[in-house]
């Protein structure tokens, strides 16, 4: 069977480099990188770690957040790294989170992405933890127990 050149041979597909990797979506990406790698970070220091009722509260880039402690381990759940990728954001490299002002629950886990449903016998085993939203861009980090 014959075909255009290259019909049918193993080829290697290779990452973008160079001009590709460059530009306002690579900052973006780095940007997005940097500031969940940051929430996390923070999210680990217990020095900067506060206690309300026995929850912590971290400050991240964004704003504070609330997590949950239980057995030595906190967890901060749900933890918004992106802007939401809604309406002309949606399919477009990801924008930086917005800031908010005050302190926000991190306690329950954030939506997953939109999904096929699982097959019958897998969805009996295996729990839904989060509901389907577009607005999945958050991030869960579990760390020993401030102080």
């Amino acid at each position: 069977m014959t075909g255009p050149p290259g019909f049918g041979e193993n080829r290697r597909i290779r990452p973008a480099r160079g001009p590709a990797l460059r530009g306002k979506a690579a900052m973006q990406r780095r940007q997005v990188l940097l500031g969940s790698l940051g929430a996390a970070w923070l999210a680990a220091r217990p020095g900067l770690a506060q206690q309300d009722g026995g929850d912590p509260i971290v400050a991240i880039a964004q704003g504070q957040v609330r997590g949950r402690t239980a057995e030595g381990i906190s967890s901060f759940l749900g933890i918004r790294y992106a802007a939401p990728p809604i309406g002309p954001a949606r399919l477009q490299p990801p924008r930086p989170a917005p800031a908010w002002d005050g302190i926000r629950d991190a306690r329950a886990f954030g939506p997953k992405p939109p999904q096929l449903p699982y097959p019958p016998m897998v969805a009996e085993i295996l729990p839904e933890l989060a509901g389907p939203g577009e607005d999945c861009l958050t991030l869960n980090v579990w760390t020993p127990a401030p102080g």
